[in-house]
């Protein structure tokens, strides 16, 4: 499958039809009581790569990813308290130089 350039690429309406199999193949990937955990519907290629991207998707809506990043090291509440200072700073700095220009 040829891939376009971002520029060329324009998303195409759906119809009725193809919204509904979309649908339904999501709900048969989906394996009930077990969260996170994606079911490959067939042998073929795109099969698997569908289950990969849905996935993958369904970690990055779960914040999982940032839960470990968080827990691979403790920060002291101090810290973390200072962080978010310098962050709301910054942010109100920016905010500042945006409304005066």
């Amino acid at each position: 499958m040829k891939r376009l350039k971002k520029e060329n690429y324009q998303k195409r309406e759906l119809s009725k039809d193809e919204k509904r199999k979309r649908y339904q193949r999501l709900k048969q990937s989906a394996v009930p009581g077990f969260g996170l955990a994606v079911k490959v519907l067939g042998p073929r290629k795109e099969d698997i790569e569908f289950a990969m991207r849905l996935l993958k998707k369904n970690i990055k809506n779960s914040k999982l990813m940032n839960e470990y990043y968080e827990r691979q090291e403790f920060i002291k509440p101090s810290a973390k308290k200072r962080e978010m200072k310098s962050r709301a700073k910054m942010k109100q700095r920016l905010q500042t130089l945006a409304e005066n220009e």
